[in-house]
């Protein structure tokens, strides 16, 4: 993406305010390669939003905490 098109980012209607123009165009030129077809800032903001959704899965947190809710074992 130029950096003329960066310019000329738009933020999707309801997009989550912890989206920003840059992870947006980041989002684009990281994943287009792996897309037939030409991704769009509403496509991005559809991966980010998965992402974190993976993200807190995996890793426990909750929306309305900033910590994991549970523990792991320490394995010896």
């Amino acid at each position: 993406m130029s950096k003329q098109d960066r310019h000329e980012i738009q933020m999707p209607p309801g997009c989550p305010d912890w989206i920003t123009p840059d992870d947006i165009e980041e989002t684009i030129r990281v994943w287009q390669p792996r897309s037939e077809t030409p991704l769009t800032p509403d496509d991005a903001v559809e991966i980010l939003v998965n992402v974190r959704q993976l993200l807190r899965l995996m890793h426990g947190f909750d929306d309305n905490e900033k910590r994991p809710q549970r523990k792991r074992r320490r394995q010896n």
